[in-house]
């Protein structure tokens, strides 16, 4: 069985719930060019393309599958269903074991959407194990648990985390059962999390050099609100949507007057973040109302049998997000519905509608329409992402002004969001204390981070109230987060 010693640093990549297999598998291999060496998977649909990808890379000696921690997160909830995730896990099995390897770690996701049963985890757990065991009856993989922020926030009442870890994770843990801890690790979650570290301590601390002991994994470091998939970001790859032609070109100046005509001081980068949020307000006006007028002529044209063909609802996407636009706030949320939600129905209708053979004026109109349509999905994702890298330099620029996490940002004057997966992955391997801290889209650079915190060694410094106010800091930020 792997020791779970975490080669080339403490830091890893965590493969998203709410991603595209074509941007985890850009993130990744950034990351691994830069030293990355554990993996973290979830269950998804895309979550085997992500191990082909890996095992072509090592195929073509990329990277060194052999000298890698890859963990899988097997998780089930009331969109994944048990067989969804065990024949996820198989198909990576599957992968790995062309590479003459298997995973390192897998850890169950504890329910939060149902009381926690000891005997179901349990159970879960050792069919796990035993898939794993080699013919000579010694298991090959560590088994543990996944303690996701959904179930910590709900965690928050008197008691509730003693008795988690009491009923729970003790007899799992004195079973050999849970040897590994995936923890989300964020302003949201603490202090349970906080709760949770502070209990491995204790438990490895009583198991001496025993084969007890635990090792913690912090994950979801990136979290931007504690419901929805939303991140801190660095950046987004082609963010930006091909604009119509015929629009001014603005720019941000160097000083912009408050509304009462006081100077404002905020930094440059804010400044700017700030006005291209305004910039593509404008563009999504536009969309929307192109969209929206485009669909009245097809409200115009289609008769009762066109309606029984295809719900009006399904191919009138600017009518229907004029209605919603305010409940997205992310753009990983708004991505995920349109993966799953918007885009196929839309897509299903506009096929109908194109095979419509009783009208050429329906079919013309869906050649006119698709691409109005898809402008309208950019140019909504665009400014999600925009309020997003918003939100994401507030933040990096409050930890550069913060003492107790200023000493992982880097000496500049104007800080950009690019710096901001690391600067949150050093202070939170420093305060938790985890073996290994992940991160999901983002640049791993996992050997340049484990050095810059091992010179600083600060782990002392921190007390559970600066981390709290720093955390409450960071929410403040986040008025999404914060709206019941």
């Amino acid at each position: 069985m792997s020791n779970l010693q975490f080669p080339g640093g403490s830091f890893g990549y965590e493969c998203s719930q709410h991603s595209s297999g074509d941007l985890e598998k850009g993130s990744l291999e950034r990351s691994l060019g830069r030293g990355c060496k554990t993996l973290v998977t979830r269950t998804t649909d895309h979550t085997p393309e992500v191990y082909d990808f890996l095992f072509d890379l090592s195929d073509n000696e990329e990277c060194d599958l052999q000298n890698m921690q890859i963990g899988h997160i097997y998780s089930t909830n009331r969109n994944i269903s048990a067989t969804t995730a065990t024949a996820c896990l198989k198909d990576v099995n599957a992968v790995l074991k062309q590479a003459k390897r298997g995973l390192d770690f897998v850890t169950v996701t504890v329910p939060s959407d149902e009381e926690v049963s000891l005997s179901a985890l349990r159970n879960s757990l050792i069919e796990i194990r035993d898939s794993a065991t080699v013919p000579t009856g010694k298991p090959v993989v560590r088994t543990g648990l996944d303690i996701s922020a959904s179930l910590l926030t709900m965690q928050n009442q008197p008691g509730a985390l003693e008795k988690l870890t009491k009923e729970v994770l003790g007899p799992l843990c004195e079973e050999k059962l849970c040897q590994t801890l995936t923890i989300a690790t964020n302003a949201f979650t603490f202090p349970q999390s906080h709760h949770l570290y502070r209990w491995v301590k204790n438990w490895n601390s009583e198991s001496g050099n025993s084969s007890r002991k635990i090792r913690t994994i912090a994950t979801e470091v990136l979290r931007a609100h504690p419901r929805t998939p939303a991140l801190l970001t660095a950046g987004y790859p082609h963010t930006v949507p091909h604009r119509p032609s015929g629009r001014p070109a603005t720019s941000p100046g160097q000083e912009e007057e408050a509304g009462d005509g006081a100077v404002d001081k905020r930094s440059v980068g804010v400044r700017e973040a700030t006005h291209n949020i305004k910039k593509a307000v404008a563009d999504l006006e536009l969309a929307l109302d192109r969209c929206i007028q485009t669909e009245k002529i097809f409200l115009s044209k289609a008769g009762e049998s066109v309606r029984e063909k295809v719900p009006i609802t399904d191919v009138c996407l600017g009518h229907v997000l004029y209605k919603t636009l305010a409940q997205f706030q992310s753009p990983e949320e708004w991505q995920s519905i349109l993966s799953n939600q918007i885009a196929p129905k839309l897509e299903r209708g506009l096929n109908v509608l194109q095979n419509y053979d009783d009208s050429s004026e329906i079919r013309d109109w869906v050649v006119i329409y698709h691409p109005v349509a898809k402008y309208l999905q950019a140019s909504f994702r665009h400014l999600l992402q925009q309020r997003a890298l918003l939100q994401s330099l507030e933040v990096q620029e409050l930890l550069c002004m913060t003492p107790i996490s200023s000493a992982f940002c880097p000496d500049l004057s104007a800080p950009t969001t690019l710096h901001l997966p690391g600067t949150l992955a050093q202070f939170t391997a420093a305060w938790s204390g985890a073996d290994c801290v992940t991160l999901s889209h983002s640049q791993v650079e996992s050997t340049r981070w484990t050095s810059e915190l091992s010179v600083k060694n600060t782990q002392d410094l921190y007390s559970r109230d600066d981390v709290a106010a720093l955390y409450s800091r960071i929410r403040d930020l986040l008025p999404a987060a914060n709206q019941p």
